[in-house]
């Protein structure tokens, strides 16, 4: 699908809810800007998934994701499960952008702003009730940074991607770490 295709698709699905210049919109994982173009008329802006609040109105880059969320949704028979991504994941110290053996699983469902989704280094015990060892990030930011993970955001709770370089080696459901008795420290933020 391209760029100009997926932003048909929105608006055909925005006709019915009158939308007006200013207004943010969420459109499956995509937050988007509804604004007032040089001759009076309505369009859209995207963040442009290069650079943190950097907006364009070229669609091409969210169709693909869009595009590749959709295929890996199939590819294993799943429903979407609500993410965005505003949302934050938590994200372990050990990982970087890029590393060649990361892991991401989703620990639960969508609750306020965390996503339910933990990134980390395979092999390393997940960081999820210590704050000393994993910070939060926007899933829009750590797709910025490391594109492989887009596909994966829509994924539901139980399910586990494992990476080796640059393509997923495996994508498991398998059970939750065990969580602390507690509300975790995560769910304060």
């Amino acid at each position: 699908m391209t760029g100009e295709l997926l932003k048909q698709e929105i608006w055909s699905w925005l006709g019915s809810r009158s939308p007006r210049a200013g207004e943010t919109v969420e459109f499956s994982w995509f937050i988007l800007r509804v604004i007032q173009e040089p001759g009076g008329q309505l369009g859209l802006e995207t963040l442009d998934f290069q650079a943190m609040a950097s907006f364009t109105t070229n669609f091409d880059r969210v169709a693909a994701i869009f595009a590749a969320q959709g295929r890996a949704l199939a590819q294993y028979s799943l429903e979407a499960c609500p993410c965005m991504n505003c949302h934050a994941a938590m994200v372990s110290n050990s990982y970087a952008p890029g590393h060649p053996q990361v892991e991401m699983f989703r620990l639960s469902t969508l609750e306020g702003s965390d996503s339910g989704w933990y990134v980390g280094v395979a092999g390393e015990p997940p960081a999820i009730d210590d704050p000393l060892r994993a910070h939060f990030e926007s899933t829009y930011e750590l797709t910025i940074h490391d594109p492989r993970l887009a596909p994966f955001w829509l994924f539901p709770v139980g399910y586990a991607i494992a990476f080796r370089g640059d393509r997923p080696a495996a994508v498991t459901q398998r059970p939750l770490p065990a969580r602390a008795a507690v509300r975790p420290w995560w769910k304060f933020w």
